[in-house]
């Protein structure tokens, strides 16, 4: 018999092959070196049995010696001799006799085995093995294990304190439920009748696309059922597509389901294979992550909060329900996509957003960044559809929780609740409008049919999340006892502020400038825009040079250019020169605007109503000094954190009539302009102080969605309606 030596790295790529074969799912190795980890090696020695029950044929667990061992694993190349093979002498494995094709003595195998240092050869292989797979000699004794779904590969460390069995126990608790996870979806899609048909629809679209157009609708034709086989048969050169289109004619005819029937499998597919896509990607996450022992104490402890009615979200799936996916609109679009991208992080729970009212031609389904996006036409925007969608793409036992932001999505998501049993609504509160209404619209009767809605909606919520203090108290203002109401508080933004000063004094403020009657122009009046250019020249005026500053407006309404004369005709009102005055649209692209605003000096934030302020904050975020209304909800919540001090707070009154100012509004706010302008460094050393602060008291997205997560999750059985 011929045996050649193998090293550890060609034995465990060896030992990879055959398990991939063998239908195991994992294969460990543990690697060490002999003199640093002797209490390891007779530990493995003394329970090997166990290991062996522990492991069972899902994870192939290898264990390296310094001596040789006998009854060792013989290994036969492949279309050679049947005595032509090799052995790796310092390497045993826990497992079925499927890994081997014989079994024999090393040593006797072996020519001139007695010539080798043994030892010395092992600790050279453990050398080759770890410097192949970038392993630190610093980080040995270990685990190295290979997913063999993935074939992706992690290093554990073993600590001093830790036993191999105890890591080993706690490896394969976790590892069989996402392995179980994983197979349970595999089996749903497998079990599906029109999975054999979609891989073959999926692969003749993948063809027709790179096609062109006459074959590419050809091909499209055939699959809308426009055509038959025969047709076409002769136009396609590709012998495999035309394999691929005579199968999927058969095996739909076979099917025998109609359109509906067909697209209804269609769908159950789609939103099983996303479901193995998601465990799949759950097993790459906690294959990155660092792995310790201790886990499988923490997920008994939560699988008996489960059984008490404590917190545990693995099977919570959030719905959201928004008008529109992105940043363009600003406000409670900006809010809802931030806080869905800090869910879908934290992994508790599956995170899904509806996107109402778009046209029939962008109605589709997405993922992006973990979050499920449906895209819901006008036509189909009614909460049977919705629901449907909903369950095309939950676990049958998930529990359902509905989120609406205020009155324009609240209605939709209670409406999307009472169509599932094991379901919550809740609703963010963004907006009083008991304060906000009557100065938006005049119109008594339509003011109170708004907060009629508004409480509707609230009251019939399961749990409603208040943003900021202000807001907190409106809403238990408005729902009473009847429904728990919790603060939450958006996050900093990723930004990076500037330490230093401009050299030119460059102000900035956020508000709609509309001409008009109505609602138009009373929304001028509550973001008094009109105050803080007029506050701005009068500040330029008295106590600089028009060349030192600037000033710049986000809030254009498209290309209206009818609100530049009066503006002008404001700024004559100070003076004949000419001032640096910019009036733009909003950024759409959120990440140059806080760029942008990291540039700027200061912002001006002067609503006479503000539910919360999210501007003032993301000024706040970018470093920029702040000057902001005290009736604002930001500045109530900096004073019950007692942060005020922090910002320049001002009293505004506003008034009905153009300017929609007082003259005390007007002396306080240019007051508060010169103010930062005298002590600019330290106007901004105290806003970046101020942005970690507000870190620090749970300004971060991930604890806005932490908080949400905890609170349904520990009152779901309490106040259903």
């Amino acid at each position: 018999m011929i045996v050649t030596q193998l090293s550890l790295a060609e034995y465990f790529d060896l030992i990879v092959e055959r398990a991939t074969y063998g239908g195991y799912k994992w294969v460990i190795m543990f690697i060490g070196r002999k003199a640093e980890a002797e209490k390891i090696y007779n530990e493995i020695e003394n329970c090997w049995a166990s290991l062996n029950d522990l492991t069972n044929n899902r994870i192939a667990f290898v264990f390296s010696a310094s001596i040789h061992i006998r009854d060792n694993s013989f290994y036969k190349f492949p279309h050679q001799e049947p005595y032509r093979g090799r052995m790796c002498p310092f390497a045993r494995i826990v497992g079925k006799d499927t890994f081997r094709d014989n079994v024999g003595d090393f040593e006797y195998l072996c020519h001139h085995f007695q010539s080798y240092n043994w030892k010395e050869l092992h600790t050279q292989s453990i050398t080759e093995f770890i410097e192949k797979n970038e392993i630190r000699e610093c980080d040995l004794p270990g685990l190295f294990v290979y997913n063999v779904h993935l074939g992706q590969t992690k290093y554990i460390r073993l600590k001093d304190e830790e036993g191999i069995y105890s890591l080993l126990r706690d490896f394969t608790y976790k590892s069989k439920q996402i392995d179980d996870l994983i197979e349970n979806s595999s089996r749903k899609m497998d079990d599906n009748k029109v999975k054999a048909i979609f891989d073959l629809e999926e692969a003749i679209l993948k063809y027709a696309n790179e096609q062109s157009p006459e074959c590419k609708n050809l091909l499209c034709e055939f699959l809308a059922s426009e055509r038959d086989y025969k047709s076409c048969k002769d136009l396609i050169c590709n012998k495999d597509i035309r394999k691929k289109l005579e199968n999927y004619g058969r095996r739909k005819r076979r099917l025998n389901l109609n359109s509906e029937e067909y697209l209804e499998k269609k769908e159950e597919y789609i939103a099983d294979r996303k479901e193995y896509e998601k465990n799949l990607k759950r097993l790459s996450q906690w294959m990155s992550d660092d792995f310790t022992i201790g886990e499988v104490k923490k997920d008994k402890e939560e699988k008996a909060a489960k059984e008490d009615g404590g917190s545990v979200t693995e099977n919570y799936t959030f719905v959201f329900i928004i008008d529109d996916w992105g940043y363009s609109k600003g406000g409670i679009n900006v809010f809802n996509k931030l806080l869905c991208e800090a869910m879908s992080r934290l992994a508790h729970s599956k995170v899904v957003c509806v996107v109402q009212n778009v046209s029939a031609d962008k109605e589709r389904q997405t993922t992006e960044n973990g979050i499920e996006i449906l895209y819901i036409s006008k036509e189909n925007n009614n909460e049977k559809i919705i629901a449907k969608k909903i369950k095309n793409i939950t676990c049958k036992d998930s529990k359902i929780i509905f989120v609406g932001h205020d009155v324009q999505t609240g209605k939709m998501a209670i409406k999307c609740k009472k169509r599932f049993l094991n379901s919550k609504c809740i609703i963010i509160h963004h907006m009083a409008y008991a304060e906000y209404y009557p100065i938006l619209n005049m119109d008594y009767e339509v003011s109170e049919a708004k907060e009629n809605l508004q409480r509707e909606v609230l009251q019939q919520a399961d749990m409603v999340f208040a943003n900021g203090v202000t807001l907190e108290k409106s809403a238990q203002d408005i729902v009473g006892d009847e429904v728990p109401v919790f603060r939450i508080y958006p996050g900093v933004s990723e930004v990076e502020p500037r330490k230093n000063i401009n050299n030119t004094f460059k102000v900035v403020t956020f508000g709609r400038i509309e001409q008009g009657k109505g609602l138009k122009k009373n929304n001028t009046i509550i973001k008094e825009t009109y105050l803080a250019l007029a506050a701005w020249a009068n500040f330029t005026k008295k106590y600089c040079r028009e060349e030192e500053t600037t000033m710049k407006i986000y809030g254009k309404n498209g290309d209206d250019n009818s609100v530049d004369k009066e503006m002008e005709e404001l700024l004559k009102q100070y003076s004949d020169k000419v001032y640096a005055v910019s009036i733009v649209p909003y950024m759409e692209n959120r990440k140059q605007l806080l760029t942008k605003l990291s540039e700027l000096s200061l912002c001006l934030v002067l609503s006479l109503r503000e539910g919360f302020g999210l501007t003032a904050l993301e000024a706040v975020s970018a470093g920029v000094p702040l000057i902001v209304s005290k009736r604002s909800g930001f500045y109530k919540s900096l004073e019950e954190l007692r942060l005020d001090n922090y910002v320049y707070g001002v009293d505004i009154q506003g008034k009905r009539d153009y300017p929609y100012y007082s003259d005390t509004d007007l002396e306080n706010t240019s007051n508060a302009i010169y103010s930062v302008f005298r002590y600019q460094q330290d106007a901004k050393n105290k806003t970046i102080e101020l942005r970690e602060r507000l870190k620090n008291c749970g300004f971060t997205w991930e604890q806005c969605a932490k908080t949400i997560i905890e609170k349904v999750t520990e009152n779901w059985d309490t106040g259903v309606k």
